[in-house]
Formats: structure tokens, C-alpha cells, sequence
């Protein structure tokens, strides 16, 4: 039971809103006379609560306990991890769409330009003004690819405390629109033991790979882009059980030949495969 609170966050929240909607149908329709104010009032408190609780469960759940798988790198050069699972967990503040133990990577070479948060540069760059835009992603381990999601827009950045609060706002939007919103362009590969690994906020069109197409370690499958929930071009990447994140549990992984970075610090450098 307390496992399953991980993954009801998302069907939770959309039987919130069905709830809330129905009572709100009903609190009108009483205002016109019909007899169901009362049911009316009753089913918008109901949706509330349904909605919080939603949340709560989610932060408060366990994580899962098996064991953690090991995947490559689905970058090169130097990149910096943000919201990771070796400085906390869950990683992104929340169990829900199986991010219990995902990673973001960034890409911040040395010597080059990268708009910074709160810096002055702008609210609302576009994509391209970071260098991380367009650089390759790998697969980070072999399997089948079971699901690709392509064509959703690189939006500008949210680079500073207003674009911020905006995002925060399209959040809940985002949510409710699944994950396509959520994770933008991304793809979903399963693994020999059954699992599944989410690589998401890739560029649009440029994923390489194709829905029951077998992929190798290390081999070239998209680029990176700034699709779906994103302050700036980056990667997450995660491991869950399901292959559909609105239902996924997280599950942990570590990388091969090198420690999982903490948030702040930079991937081991790797090369090409």
C-alpha cells in the first residue's frame, strides 16, 4: 500500500479534477433552482482535498527498494547535475511520473558563455543562446525503444526569478496535460531486466530512434533541447518500472565506471563510445 501512493499521484490528480468540476456543475445548477447545491458544494470540497492529497502522498511516499541498475552516460563533455538522486530523494521534490530518482545535466564547459540564473541576461532567451542546445544524447543502455513523443516546441528559457514564478504557473498546467508537457520530446527504452529508462526535453526532431527499434549503449539518439517542463536546455533522465510515466514507480541506477555526481558538481569526463 504505501508503495502504491507513489504511483497515484497522477490518476489522483486528474479524478480531483473531474470531482471539482462535477461540483462545480452542480453548486451553478443549484443557483438555477435544481437541488443540488448542497452535493454541488460538497463535491468541490472533495476535489480539493483529492487534489492536495495528491500531492502530499507523493512527496511522503517510500521509495522503491530494489536494486539499482547500471547505465552510461547519456552525455559527453562537461556537464554539471542538477536535482540529483546522490543529494537527494526524490530528486525533483516529488515521486510522481517516476522522477523519484531522476537526474537534469546541464551542459557548462569550461570557457564558454552560459546564461546563468538571476544574471541580467534576460527572463526569455531563446534556446540557442545555451550551449547545451543541440548536443548530442545517447542512449544510456541497451534495449527497445517502447515509446518515443516528438514535435513538441523548444520554448525559451526561464531564466530568472519572474520567468520563475511563471513556470510555476504552467506547471500545474503541464501536468494535467501529461506527459508530453511534461517532459517535451522524449524517449523510453526497456531494459533486459524489464525496466525502463526515460531521456526527455530532447530537441525537436532530431530523435534518431523509432518505437521497437533495439539501440546499443552509447550510440547517438537525439539532441538536446529545452521541450516541455524546462528553465533552459538540459537532460533528465530517469529510471522507472512502467514504461508509461503516469503510473511509473522510480526506481534507483548508477553510472558505470563513475560516481553519480551530486547536485553542483560535474559529470566524470567521458568520451565517445
Amino acid at each position: 500500500m504505501p508503495v502504491a501512493f507513489a504511483r497515484c499521484r497522477v490518476p489522483a490528480m486528474y479524478l480531483s479534477l473531474v470531482v471539482l468540476l462535477a461540483g462545480i456543475v452542480l453548486t451553478a445548477a443549484g443557483w438555477w433552482g435544481a437541488p443540488t447545491d448542497a452535493l454541488g458544494r460538497l463535491g468541490i470540497v472533495a476535489g480539493l482535498a483529492l487534489f492536495v492529497l495528491s500531492f502530499v502522498v507523493t512527496v511522503a511516499s517510500p521509495r522503491a527498494r530494489v536494486e539499482p541498475a547500471v547505465l552510461t552516460s547519456p552525455v559527453l563533455g562537461e556537464w554539471m547535475a542538477a536535482h540529483s538522486p546522490a543529494s537527494r530523494v526524490p530528486s525533483q521534490g516529488t515521486h510522481a511520473w517516476g522522477q523519484t530518482y531522476a537526474i537534469d545535466l546541464v551542459y557548462a564547459p569550461t570557457g564558454v558563455d552560459r546564461p546563468r540564473f538571476a544574471d541580467g541576461s534576460g527572463s526569455f532567451l531563446g534556446p540557442g543562446r545555451f550551449p547545451g542546445f543541440g548536443q548530442p544524447v545517447l542512449a544510456p543502455a541497451a534495449g527497445i525503444v517502447v515509446h518515443v513523443t516528438d514535435g513538441a516546441k523548444d520554448h525559451r528559457s526561464r531564466s530568472s526569478r519572474r520567468a520563475i514564478a511563471c513556470m510555476f504557473l504552467e506547471g500545474a498546467a503541464r501536468e494535467i496535460w501529461g506527459p508530453r508537457a511534461v517532459f517535451g520530446n522524449h524517449v523510453v527504452i526497456r531494459l533486459s531486466d524489464g525496466t525502463h529508462v526515460l531521456v526527455a526535453h530532447l530537441r525537436r526532431g532530431s530523435i534518431r530512434v523509432a518505437e521497437g527499434q533495439s539501440v546499443e549503449a552509447g550510440v547517438v539518439m537525439a539532441a538536446c533541447g529545452n521541450s516541455g517542463h524546462s528553465t533552459e536546455p538540459h537532460v533528465h533522465m530517469q529510471r522507472q518500472d512502467l514504461a508509461s510515466p503516469y503510473v511509473a514507480l522510480g526506481l534507483p541506477w548508477t553510472l558505470e565506471g563513475a560516481p553519480m555526481p551530486a547536485s553542483g558538481e560535474f559529470l566524470a569526463r567521458v568520451s565517445a563510445r
